[in-house]
């Protein structure tokens, strides 16, 4: 674990090519601890709080991208969830150098819904962000929900923590 420069959290484990992990809107880098024990013995994993989340206070974009990118020693996969795939997409467009892969796991170029765009509606996102102060479980429930179709045939299962046992439970849900 580390903390560069008292700003950017991130949490480091494994080796071989590096591999960051960026989460979506209103989780943290914990949400990524199940699948970190699949990956390590592969990648030298980073997972990172983004600005405003977890353990990262809120900053500019400019100095996350320096701050993490002084991290990486080497050309970086870059895998980013939501929120995190967005951010993931700009970083890697604006310093590709530093980045060797992109993968976006639900997400999208553009968050917020305009004429041109059939993204989240800012009263949306508005709600979860006061709802997130208020009920974090709700609000990640609802979230993920966003992200599911409707007539998914799969469940939301969301387990109290992110452990083991709790990506046994979403796996059971998916069968």
């Amino acid at each position: 674990m580390s903390n560069l420069q008292a700003e950017l959290f991130e949490q480091t484990s494994g080796q071989g090519t590096p591999l960051v992990l960026l989460h979506g809107f209103g989780f943290d880098h914990q949400i990524f601890n199940p699948i970190v024990p699949l990956l390590e013995n592969k990648y030298r994993v980073i997972q990172v709080d983004l600005p405003g989340f977890g353990q990262t206070p809120l900053m500019p974009f400019n100095a996350f991208a320096e701050q993490l990118i002084a991290e990486l020693k080497k050309p970086a996969a870059m895998l980013g969830w939501s929120l995190g795939g967005l951010i993931a997409t700009r970083l890697v467009l604006e310093q590709a150098s530093a980045f060797s892969h992109l993968i976006n796991v639900t997400s999208s170029p553009h968050f917020i819904a305009d004429t041109a765009w059939p993204g989240i509606a800012a009263e949306t996102l508005n709600r979860f962000s006061d709802q997130l102060r208020h009920n974090p479980q709700k609000t990640h429930q609802d979230f993920v929900a966003l992200q599911v179709p409707q007539k998914s045939e799969y469940p939301i299962v969301l387990p109290d923590k992110l452990t083991q046992e709790g990506l046994a439970k979403i796996g059971r849900a998916h069968v």
